[in-house]
């Protein structure tokens, strides 16, 4: 007999396969802002080649050190306008998709669906545990980088580099930043997806008697998140994602008068969808391989994880 609950926790696990591929595309377009910023310092730097950075002037150096601040305040206004725009447009889908997902059940009746302005208020007043308000963290994007960059050009003046030297350091400490930049995109879209999917399970609190917390369980897995695993919470109260910066884990929610879903491992979850999904899910060529020469999810990762490219795995 089909369980409604199991495809709520099928529903879940999809969309948080989508957040993760939302927050790599979004962190991609973003990155272009980051490549300004280096772009622009490395230029500022372009008439000092000729002597170098070692015989700079203390006065050429400040102003260098200033041109840091005037570029970031430009660039990240923009960053922080296209945050906040992608936040907003995340939330009015999330609402869109949670009342979908309970609808779907085909065992429910009415179902309150948020709006756009409801789901945008429900990300914004709830904060993040032990991380702050959601704001805060946009925020704290452009200071964190600045330091970065200050602190590379400082080390270059100390030790008398070679502009080439320090544009190196420069594009280091951008790497850096773009990296700081996924994890929060995903800290951000993971709270904005758990802050509606709350708000909504509130809105139905007669359909919805608890929730269930699931954790991703590898070798990157947090000691709180694999602590929570499994554990079943009200509806109205407990713990929700994100538990820590770049957490994976989702909430499922278990409708009153029906069971919780047996718990099962990925490998089994993948085998149970349809080919559509796992296709989706693996690609066109690993969903081949997975389906006509017998591999298993686990034949497309090595001993630490690295997805095997595919030529190694036709190999």
């Amino acid at each position: 007999m089909a369980n409604p609950n199991r495809d709520l926790f099928d529903s879940q696990v999809k969309r948080r396969i989508e957040l993760e591929r939302l927050s790599r595309s979004e962190a991609r377009k973003l990155y272009r802002f980051l490549s300004e910023v280096q772009k622009d310092i490395i230029g500022k730097m372009a008439n000092m080649r000729e002597r170098g950075l070692s015989k700079a002037t203390i006065r050429q150096q400040q102003r260098l050190l200033d041109s840091v601040n005037e570029i970031h305040a430009s660039v990240y206004a923009r960053l922080r306008d296209e945050l906040n725009t992608g936040f907003r447009r995340l939330a009015r889908d999330q609402a869109a998709f949670e009342a979908g997902a309970l609808t779907s059940t085909g065992v429910v009746g009415s179902v309150g669906t948020l709006t756009a302005r409801q789901a945008i208020a429900a990300f914004r007043s709830r904060p993040l545990e032990d991380l702050g308000f959601l704001q805060k963290m946009v925020s704290q994007l452009e200071p964190s980088q600045k330091a970065r960059i200050t602190n590379a050009l400082q080390t270059s003046f100390i030790q008398g580099e070679s502009v080439g030297r320090a544009a190196i350091r420069i594009r280091g400490a951008v790497a850096k930043s773009r990296r700081g930049l996924l994890a929060f995109i995903r800290t951000a879209n993971t709270h904005i997806a758990a802050s509606v999917q709350q708000a909504t399970y509130e809105a139905n609190a007669d359909l919805i008697e608890e929730v269930e917390w699931r954790s991703i369980l590898d070798t990157r897995t947090t000691k709180i998140c694999a602590s929570r695993d499994g554990n079943v919470y009200p509806a109205d109260k407990g713990p929700r994602p994100p538990a820590h910066f770049a957490c994976r884990s989702v909430v499922s929610p278990l409708l009153k008068g029906f069971e919780r879903p047996e718990r099962e491992t990925y490998p089994k979850w993948l085998k149970r969808q349809n080919a559509a999904t796992q296709k989706d899910i693996l690609g066109a060529e690993r969903f081949r391989l997975y389906r006509d020469d017998g591999f298993e999810i686990d034949d497309f990762v090595d001993f630490k994880g690295r997805t095997i490219p595919l030529d190694e795995l036709t190999r």
